[in-house]
């Protein structure tokens, strides 16, 4: 778990929005390979 994901817990936003941000992030990278 990434600082930025950790404070979005903690903020208590959880992991809907951690997923929907990184998510997505992390899916275009896995396209690039």
């Amino acid at each position: 778990m990434t600082l930025i994901q950790s404070l979005l817990n903690d903020a208590g936003y959880g992991s809907l929005v951690a997923d929907g941000i990184f998510g997505v992030r992390t899916d275009a990278a896995l396209k690039q390979f």
